[in-house]
């Protein structure tokens, strides 16, 4: 039998989510008065955010396109007879590529000239490539500039001509969508002026731009919105604080874990390596069967929440390679074989988690291990 921990990953939740950034978007799509076309891009890179690329073709099997960065997981869920666009968000990067995305039918950003370059070099006479052209709007991690814009265009309608390259979309990507909207519409102008040379769709809203944003994801005839995070139910700013009350996502990832232990403390007794924490009163401490080997991070503060049977509870001591402790003092009820929630549904948020961590909800997603066993609901 294996250890008493598992994560629960929920399908459901992640069709929930992809339906409220649709609907987030269709309401602003409404009050423009906008008959542009505008689709919904599932991000499921990382492997889905640690949520399993199987996982995540069923829970966004209503998404009308897949974005991801790994060429063997495109090849895979077209394997898994996944119809719709795939784009790579990072392209490709080897030569030997190019004939793969031909086959596969897999649209690519092209975000350098070596790309082109090796795009020069393609097969005739197969499916022609669809391309999204990234520019760089302030990120400065990947695409061109905007001096380079026609450039580009030049060297694509080339291979268009040729049916190498089928439409030519553009994209970018913003730094600040979750903090400062100066920049925001800054680096959002500057590309919807270049989209207007191409003949592809537009693609600039991430989860925080979908939500903050969606102006900018209804602009062009075509747009492709391009949600990740939020799907998985972790956003990166307080979407109540914000006054974004009518959107509610849901948490697809659940980690619980049992207690296997209980050990009573006296005054001055202390729990954990370093023996960080030292009880000031009689307590009951429950040793838990998550550790940071699982993916749980080793910088979780004192008192960072958790549910035991549905009660909260807090976290006390080290966080050590197999188990965890927490007080629960509180709760006479709590034996062993309790089930305690570090995150996910009737737990904390994994957001919050990852604040009394030092850390973000990203991290802990994709940081689950593989010895974790996962149930698929």
């Amino acid at each position: 039998m294996p250890r008493p921990i598992q994560a629960i990953i929920s399908t459901q939740a992640m069709a929930h989510n992809l339906a409220q950034v649709r609907t987030r978007v269709g309401e602003i799509q409404e009050q423009a008065k906008s008959s542009n076309t505008v689709k919904t891009l599932a991000i499921i890179k990382a492997n889905a955010y640690g949520h399993g690329t199987l996982n995540a073709l069923k829970g966004f099997a209503e998404a009308d396109g897949l974005g991801m960065i790994d060429l063997e997981d495109a090849v895979l869920c077209r394997q898994q007879r996944w119809q719709k666009p795939i784009i790579l968000l990072e392209g490709f990067f080897h030569q030997a590529d190019v004939e793969i995305l031909q086959q596969y039918r897999i649209t690519t950003a092209v975000h350098s000239f070596y790309q082109i370059d090796y795009l020069k070099q393609a097969k005739l006479g197969m499916s022609p490539i669809d391309v999204m052209v990234k520019f760089n709007t302030g990120m400065n991690r990947l695409g061109f500039l905007a001096s380079q814009a026609q450039e580009v265009l030049s060297l694509l309608k080339a291979l268009q001509t040729k049916g190498i390259v089928g439409r030519i979309g553009c994209m970018s990507h913003f730094a600040n969508a979750d903090l400062d909207s100066r920049y925001v519409n800054e680096a959002a102008e500057q590309v919807m002026q270049l989209s207007t040379s191409f003949d592809g769709p537009l693609s600039m809203c991430n989860s925080a731009a979908s939500i903050r944003y969606p102006q900018f994801g209804i602009h062009a005839a075509e747009n492709w919105l391009r949600p990740g995070i939020c799907l998985y139910g972790s956003v990166p700013f307080d979407t109540q604080l914000e006054g974004f009350t009518d959107v509610t996502f849901k948490p697809t990832m659940t980690l619980m874990a049992d207690i296997i232990a209980i050990q009573t403390l006296q005054v001055g007794d202390s729990v954990g390596y370093g023996s960080t924490f030292t009880a000031d009163r009689p307590m009951k401490i429950a040793v838990v069967a998550c550790g940071y080997a699982d993916g749980y991070p080793r910088s979780a503060a004192e008192n960072t929440p958790v549910t035991v049977d549905g009660q909260p509870a807090r976290l006390v001591g080290r966080v050590s390679m197999d188990m965890l402790t927490i007080d629960i003092t509180h709760l006479p009820h709590a034996h062993i074989g309790s089930k305690v929630v570090l995150w996910g549904e009737q737990g904390p948020s994994i957001d919050v988690v990852a604040d009394y961590s030092n850390r973000i909800g990203y991290e802990l997603m994709c940081g689950l291990t593989k010895r974790v066993p996962v149930q698929v609901i």
